[in-house]
């Protein structure tokens, strides 16, 4: 999968990001915009807003995406969702614990052997 077709993924299958996304690219490339980029600084703070207020089920969405793309077998789409969400994820909210009930089990995993 490229760059163009993630975003475009990203999109449909959560459609709260598209008002960042169109923001955050419309200085750059838009959909050809890089994904680690696009999932570090549209994703992550979306993630983060739902979680802090309680969108249980814009958070169940964004984590199945993130599952999904984790066990994929598209490697980067595998580099995109480690790198560019998941580390950052875990650089700014050290109790990694609480991720455990919204995290789907593999994506836990990997969260779990990250460090920092």
């Amino acid at each position: 999968m490229n760059c163009k077709e993630l975003n475009t993924l990203l999109l449909k299958l959560i459609p709260e990001a598209k008002e960042s996304f169109d923001e955050y690219t419309s200085w750059q490339e838009g959909l050809d915009t890089g994904c680690h980029n696009v999932f570090e600084n549209v994703l992550l703070p979306l993630t983060l807003d739902a979680l802090e207020n309680d969108k249980e089920g814009l958070v169940n969405r964004i984590f199945t995406f993130i599952n999904d793309m984790l066990t994929s077998g598209d490697e980067y789409q595998e580099e995109v969702a480690q790198l560019s969400f998941l580390e950052p994820l875990k650089a700014e909210h050290e109790d990694e614990y609480k991720y455990s009930e919204v995290m789907l089990p593999e994506t836990y995993k990997i969260f779990e052997t990250l460090e920092y």
